[in-house]
């Protein structure tokens, strides 16, 4: 009983937060749209075992993945990715590189299928959208930090300092964490997965178009790192500052 309260707390949050707002900038609509998404995923996992024992029975993350509200999960993240792709398609002008998130969309809707039709696989459509708290700390950086001023100057003031700190610290922390870590390592888990003999016979060209696509995610994380270090690097050179949104 106490997760179906907290599943409706939640869900709660998520229409209020959703609830359509007149004159919504662009970046804050982005800002608001990723919470049911993050919510939904945090209910659909154990957090006793992903917390103390992630790697318990030979394939990680699995035996954590209860998948009780997987189905509301699946369409709510496939509903946001479809519409965004055709956001895009329609306000190319709307992001920076419409063609990339276009192709990084379509990629994302392939994938979908594949837990969709094969349910040893959901467990990692959940651990790949947790892409999406980082997505968050991404857009909040330029919702909250409009001016683009380096989050560690010293004459800022205080509760705009702290604000855009925290939230460039969670920005990092999550880059490197799922980015850089976790995603590369889904891969091991695709290895781990075929020796245990979990994945049957029929599912074998699943895992191997998952495995595929996830070689994609990892490239086009290791081009956006590139690009982030890189902003990183010219705005160290230059002293004068740079843009928050460089390099994404």
């Amino acid at each position: 009983m106490a997760i179906v309260r907290r599943f409706w707390w939640l869900l709660l949050l998520t229409f209020t937060t959703c609830l359509p707002v007149p004159n919504l900038p662009t970046y804050l609509i982005y800002l608001r749209v990723q919470v049911p998404i993050i919510l939904l995923n945090i209910l659909n996992w154990n957090w006793d075992d992903l917390i103390y024992k992630p790697f318990k029975d030979g394939i990680p993350f699995i035996h954590c993945w209860t998948g009780e509200y997987f189905e509301l999960f699946f369409f709510t993240t496939l509903a946001y990715f479809v519409i965004d792709a055709v956001w895009v398609m329609v306000a190319p002008q709307s992001v920076k590189s419409p063609m990339t998130i276009i192709q990084h969309h379509v990629a994302v809707i392939l994938y979908l299928i594949i837990p969709y039709r094969c349910p040893p696989f959901r467990f990692l459509m959940g651990v790949c959208m947790s892409v999406e708290l980082n997505t968050w700390f991404l857009i909040a950086r330029r919702v909250f930090n409009k001016q683009g001023s380096p989050p560690w100057t010293i004459d800022l003031p205080y509760l705009f300092s702290v604000r855009v700190k925290l939230i460039s610290i969670c920005f990092y922390i999550s880059w490197i964490a799922i980015r850089c870590l976790l995603y590369p390592y889904v891969l091991v888990v695709f290895y781990k997965m075929v020796g245990v003999g979990i994945v049957g016979e029929k599912d074998k060209w699943n895992l191997a178009v998952g495995a595929c696509l996830q070689i994609v995610f990892c490239v086009m994380n290791a081009k956006w790192t590139l690009d982030l270090a890189n902003s990183k690097m010219r705005q160290w050179r230059s002293k004068s500052g740079v843009q928050v949104s460089e390099g994404l």
